[in-house]
């Protein structure tokens, strides 16, 4: 039995989003592995398209799952090549199903080991609020799910974050950094003995704020460093946007962390030291994959499984699809468009090994 979750993957053709939908949960619904987590890739026209497809899929899921309904996230990420994809989190492990605080989270226990998975959407009232309340609000409630639960924020050991239009400015600065603070400030209230979570911070073209949290107690773990990159919570002012705290904080998450016997990649692109390298989409891909090998060099993991490539670019699809398949040959992967957290960035790459 394991608490870390496997990942597969499911692409659909069609133009009707809710049939598409609809056809990925019933087929869930008579699986016999336990889903606790579906996150639904599509295209969205504006937020007011993204609240209606939300409230669809979780209605229909609450209809065939009953108390029993894993995780839901619509990520406003168009898929290459196809109209939905949807990604499936299932574990092998004793779940409870929950919610406190508006908010559905699931508990997985195996002997000594138990986690912790959650998923927090925007709503109507919050989703056109700049990034900083909403990730507050958020950050709020997950530190009183934490309570709730016994667990402490530092439990929190991989972590996705979709931030609508994430290098587009506002009043309260970037949207990025904005998010960047505020999770500086939620993450304050631990002391990280054992290093950040691995994370992704990535662009979505509409959806507001949401974000996907796997959390442990008691489960064996590792922070890993890649040689070739400064860690990202180290960063200097240099590559930091102006926010409107009196300093700019550094993203909190490390380049790749070992949870139990799977490797978790964060969110990674063609940077070295600090500074990004190459400014075209064949180069960038190269050079993150790289990256990615070279955290895989500091473990005894030898397969790499699972890949989530981000593409700013839609015209760069090609030539990223055929470098990563030159490159890491035979392996599951998901093709979105994205945009990235820098402007210089063309190419963002996630990755799970075992």
């Amino acid at each position: 039995m394991s608490i870390t979750p496997k990942i597969t993957i499911v692409k659909k053709q069609g133009k009707d989003f809710s049939v598409l939908a609809e056809e990925v949960l019933v087929a869930l619904q008579k699986s016999k592995q336990t889903i606790i987590r579906v996150l639904f890739f599509t295209d969205v026209a504006n937020n007011n398209d993204f609240l209606q497809k939300q409230a669809f899929v979780l209605t229909q899921a609450k209809l065939l799952f009953v108390e029993k309904m894993p995780l839901i996230n619509i990520i406003s990420q168009a898929p290459f090549g196809y109209n939905l994809i949807a990604e499936i989190h299932s574990v092998d492990a004793s779940v409870a199903f929950k919610n406190a605080f508006g908010t559905n989270y699931i508990v997985a226990k195996n002997n000594e080991e138990k986690a912790l998975f959650t998923t927090l959407a925007p709503e109507y009232s919050t989703i056109n609020a700049p990034i900083a309340q909403q990730a507050e609000k958020t950050f709020a409630t997950l530190t009183a799910i934490f309570e709730k639960e016994g667990m402490t924020i530092d439990c929190i050991l991989r972590q996705w974050n979709y931030v609508e239009r994430i290098i587009d400015t506002d009043s309260l600065g970037q949207r990025y950094q904005q998010f960047n603070d505020a999770r500086s400030n939620f993450y304050a209230q631990c002391y990280w003995q054992n290093g950040y979570p691995a994370a992704t911070g990535i662009g979505t073209k509409k959806g507001g704020l949401s974000i996907d949290i796997d959390a442990y107690a008691g489960i064996s773990t590792k922070a890993i460093d890649n040689p070739l990159q400064i860690a990202a919570h180290r960063y200097s002012e240099n590559v930091l946007e102006a926010g409107k705290q009196p300093q700019q904080t550094t993203p909190k998450f490390e380049r790749a962390r070992v949870i139990d016997n799977t490797l978790y990649i964060s969110g990674t692109a063609a940077i070295r030291g600090e500074e990004t390298i190459a400014d075209n989409a064949k180069e960038q891909t190269q050079i993150t994959i790289e990256n990615i090998l070279a955290l895989v060099q500091q473990t005894d993991k030898t397969t790499l499984n699972y890949l989530r490539v981000y593409i700013k670019n839609k015209a760069d699809f090609a030539v990223v699809k055929n470098t990563v398949s030159q490159l890491l040959p035979n392996i599951e992967t998901l093709f979105v468009e994205a945009d990235i957290c820098r402007s210089n960035l063309l190419v963002e790459i996630e990755a799970v090994a075992e």
